[in-house]
């Protein structure tokens, strides 16, 4: 016996976006989003010649580490749902790696 069931689109919205956001809670902690801060670190050894100040570097890690995470995780995010999470996620980056990184940025580069 199948049972349907009939809801509105509202409902099926909240659902949607529930499921959404369980999935990237699951998928983004401190810890896991750390590999992907420091493969973007890793991957620009000359951050004093190619940014201009600590805002700048942390701002471009937090954000290149946000598209990799993404992009590593296609299969369980919509392009949609990438919209609606990136500010949340910088957020979050910002607040867990933003300090860390303008430190890192103002020890390497000093003047």
């Amino acid at each position: 016996m199948d049972m349907k069931y009939i809801i509105t689109e509202s409902q099926y919205k909240l659902l949607s976006e529930s499921s959404s956001m369980d999935r990237l809670k699951r998928r983004i902690t401190k810890e896991s989003f750390e590999k992907y801060i420091l493969d973007m670190v890793a991957d620009f050894p000359d951050l004093c010649g190619d940014y201009e100040d600590k805002y700048e570097y942390s701002s471009s890690i937090i954000a290149m580490a946000i598209e990799h995470f993404f992009a590593v995780n296609e299969d369980y995010f919509s392009e949609d749902s990438y919209e609606k999470f990136i500010d949340a996620i910088f957020l979050l980056g910002r607040k867990w790696y933003g300090d860390d990184l303008m430190e890192y940025y103002a020890q390497t580069c000093q003047e």
